[in-house]
């Protein structure tokens, strides 16, 4: 299973969704400096964290046939199970 609609490579285009994720980061680390609306934030954040721990790296790791490639999709779906953790984690101190 080829993801193709990531990198632009398929028929749609990846950039639109690359500028998208980097746009809900920066926004979600705005919203943690100037302390407006975290817990909010910081829920989106980590839902749209899990949702690429289970979307992205799993089905790579699934997908992927040398060992080394199943190591990578590993240790990055752990990375951002971690931080989808912190971001609950700070939602959950900041919830009033």
């Amino acid at each position: 299973m080829q993801m193709q609609w990531l990198d632009g490579s398929g028929s749609g285009n990846g950039k639109i969704i690359f500028y998208l994720t980097g746009t809900c980061l920066i926004l979600a680390a705005v919203s943690l400096l100037m302390q407006k609306q975290v817990f909010l934030s910081m829920i989106l954040l980590g839902v749209f964290l899990l949702l690429s721990a289970i979307a992205i790296h799993l089905a790579g790791m699934m997908t992927a046939s040398v060992e080394l490639m199943k190591m990578n999709s590993m240790t990055h779906m752990l990375k951002d199970l971690g931080l989808a953790g912190g971001a609950f984690f700070i939602a959950g101190s900041f919830k009033s």
